[in-house]
């Protein structure tokens, strides 16, 4: 007897136990067809589509992040939850849901490149077998027959069990990582680390304060609590320290040190002033509110060489870092070392400036303009952004100061490098370089004004 000629299951069931062999040959005829039909047809599987999102707000990806971040910022340091938190940030934000490249903060699928982080997902594959690949009467196929035949297909856990169509899944084999590069994934545990030290010194100054001063040389503790700093100048040494202990922590001592040592001494430093503006030049270029009004006035000073690694510290970018050679620049006069620093002498962004400058002409705006090589915010964020990545424009008074000054001093704003993100954000969300911002993005400044330069 044949498959196709049976009428019931019990029919072909005692057909089997009596010894049909022509009926067990044409049963296993027709499923191994019925399986090379299936595979040989990729329609019938496809990779589930992957939701970064969820991977990024897990669990295992908070401890790979922690276990991966780098020595010198070890995150290990931080509560686990704070870094969670951080993660769930960025996938809240985070609107790409296909296996296409995305990249938010410091992760991306993108592998090429040196990456200093990866974590990898197995996208799980799903399967299904359809009705019309089955033999006639595949329903009168006993029970422990069919079973086998899901069982065959190698890879493959079928979650359904029916005679007449099944569904399975399988773990891929097209994995998919989710990378960072070793600059911004350093860049951004740092940043972490000095965000959380920072808010926990807010928390309780004073506690925060004394934990800095006890990890300090007691020379040099005595000396800053005795210095006449307000608390705020002291709360950006504490967060800075802080945020260094481990690898790194030596090289932030060294950099408090060279500044206890340059306080000590102001009568040495001379620091010429590149220019001043107050409020009232603030309200000339439309600006009415936000910090940039609130600490004026602003002067923009040209630093010393011992006054970089501090600046870098401030400002958590690395122009202060021995290996990369701005202080041998500063001391040899290659470039120059600008600071834009508010009536209470904290500084807001820091400018590269090639020795170009001073010898192009005021009518050659085009070597003046390519000389301002570098102009960072702190963490390295551009004017106007919130961050590093510019994924937020959130300070269009920022991008309106530096187009005001930067005519001023004959240079062609559009063309300086860092600048141009901001005012390219500027026209796409239509804000005038001349109109009033309409909108304060920052806290006004909140202590009592003094002469920020009283110690150098």
């Amino acid at each position: 007897m044949l498959l196709e000629e049976a009428t019931s299951k019990e029919q072909v069931e005692q057909a089997l136990v009596a010894g049909d062999q022509e009926l067990a040959d044409d049963i296993d005829y027709e499923l191994e067809r019925a399986k090379k039909q299936w595979e040989s047809n990729p329609d019938y599987c496809e990779y589930e589509e992957i939701d970064y999102e969820n991977y990024i707000e897990s669990d295992a990806f908070a401890d790979e992040v922690i276990e991966q971040s780098p020595a010198d910022y070890n995150l290990h340091q931080i509560p686990r939850e704070y870094v969670k938190a951080e993660l769930d940030h960025l996938a809240i934000r985070l609107s790409e849901r296909t296996r296409r490249a995305f990249a938010w903060g410091p992760f991306s699928t993108d592998d090429r490149g040196n990456n200093a982080f990866a974590y990898t997902i197995t996208p799980q594959l799903d399967c299904w077998f359809p009705e019309n690949l089955l033999p006639e009467n595949a329903e009168y196929i006993p029970t422990p027959i069919i079973e086998k035949f899901w069982k065959s297909f190698t890879g493959i856990e079928w979650a359904e069990t029916s005679t007449l169509e099944n569904h399975g899944w399988s773990e891929g084999d097209s994995d998919v990582y989710i990378n960072a590069k070793e600059d911004a994934f350093y860049e951004w545990c740092r940043d972490l680390l000095a965000s959380y030290f920072d808010q926990e010194l807010r928390k309780d100054p004073a506690a925060g304060l004394a934990r800095f001063f006890a990890a300090l040389q007691p020379a040099e503790a005595a000396f800053l609590q005795q210095a006449n700093l307000d608390q705020e100048e002291l709360l950006i040494l504490a967060s800075s320290f802080l945020g260094g202990i481990g690898d790194d922590a030596d090289d932030t001592r060294e950099r408090i040190a060279e500044y206890v040592q340059a306080l000590q001494a102001p009568e040495t430093r001379v620091r010429e002033i590149i220019g001043t503006w107050t409020q009232t030049d603030l309200v000339a270029m439309g600006i009415i509110k936000g910090t940039l009004f609130e600490e004026a006035p602003w002067q923009l000073v040209k630093l010393l060489p011992f006054d970089l690694r501090f600046e870098g510290t401030m400002m958590s970018h690395c122009v202060g870092d021995s290996g990369m050679g701005y202080i041998s620049a500063v001391k040899s006069g290659q470039i120059e070392i600008w600071s834009l620093r508010s009536r209470a002498g904290k500084p807001r962004f820091t400018l590269e400036v090639d020795g170009k400058f001073y010898v192009a002409t005021h009518d050659d705006t085009y070597g003046r303009t390519f000389a301002i090589k570098q102009l960072k915010g702190k963490g390295n964020r551009l004017p106007g952004f919130t961050d590093r990545s510019q994924t937020s424009f959130k300070f269009p008074e920022e991008v309106v100061f530096w187009h005001h000054v930067f005519v001023s001093m004959y240079v062609t704003p559009v063309d300086v490098r860092d600048l141009e993100p901001g005012l390219a954000a500027m026209g796409a969300v239509g804000r005038s370089l001349q109109a009033n911002p309409v909108t304060s993005f920052n806290e006004p400044y909140r202590h009592a004004s003094r002469d920020p330069y009283r110690y150098w």
